[in-house]
């Protein structure tokens, strides 16, 4: 899917066989992928990327904080690091538990068995209106949220937490205080507790009132960015659509 976009609709990239494969009709799995000038230029833009932030961070930050310069050794940029870390409390979540952890984080976790209208649940996860439509409908069609119109409440829809929902959001808040248990076991009480700490110090409540790492998300003035509404608060787990953008195709 992200070859596909990234050359029919966008133009990075181009798809086609192998000049050298020497078969009739080779199949696609074993054609070439090329970047296109416009994804030559885009390389170029990008490559210097992740200093540059990782420069702003610690401006921004200070260098006591994961922003700063010192790696441990390590010659892979932050944003590298960061996502290995996410990556791999991930695959500890998902193999204790039989529902993502992205949905479980955002939408699961904000639910009630009474009900919260899906209009409100973008401002209460920080995901944009296609990542909750998109998570609901996997989470009812699995039966773990029910979605549908409350007469008492003037035709508004609901979204609720089924029997079968209830104990998923009971097992992800399980789960993560036992992946957390682990880890410190794993690698160390004092390393937790520094990373712990300095994640604290960049996220804190995570909501625009009270979080540094907002500071980064005011959109350039002549960017597209500038014309999407700023989140209210920052998703639990990041989930982008097919899109792009942040958060979920913003």
């Amino acid at each position: 899917m992200i070859v596909r976009r990234m050359s029919k609709w966008w133009g990075y990239l181009a798809v086609s066989p192998d000049p050298a494969d020497t078969r009739a009709k080779p199949p696609p799995s074993a054609w070439v992928v090329r970047p296109t000038r416009a994804g030559r230029q885009s390389q170029h833009v990008w490559a210097p990327l992740a200093s540059v932030i990782e420069d702003r961070w610690q401006a921004r930050f200070g260098t006591e904080q994961p922003a700063g310069g010192d790696r441990r050794g390590s010659d892979l940029p932050l944003s590298v690091l960061l996502s290995k870390v996410l990556l791999a409390f991930t695959i500890d979540f998902e193999r204790r538990s039989d529902l993502a952890l992205a949905l479980s984080a955002n939408v699961i976790r904000v639910l009630d068995d009474q009900g919260v209208r899906v209009r409100d649940l973008p401002a209460l996860t920080g995901l944009a209106d296609m990542g909750i439509d998109n998570s609901l409908s996997i989470l009812e069609k699995q039966g773990y949220v029910a979605v549908g119109i409350d007469p008492a409440r003037g035709g508004t829809k609901l979204a609720a937490l089924t029997g079968k929902g209830r104990p998923a959001q009971d097992a992800y808040r399980r789960c993560v205080g036992e992946i957390e248990q682990d880890w410190e076991s794993r690698f160390g009480e004092q390393a937790m507790g520094a990373l712990r700490e300095s994640l604290e110090g960049l996220v804190d409540g995570g909501t625009a009132r009270d979080s540094p790492l907002f500071a980064g998300l005011e959109a350039y003035p002549d960017g597209w960015r500038s014309q999407v509404p700023r989140p209210d608060t920052l998703p639990h787990y990041p989930m982008v659509s097919h899109r792009g953008g942040f958060p979920d195709g913003s």
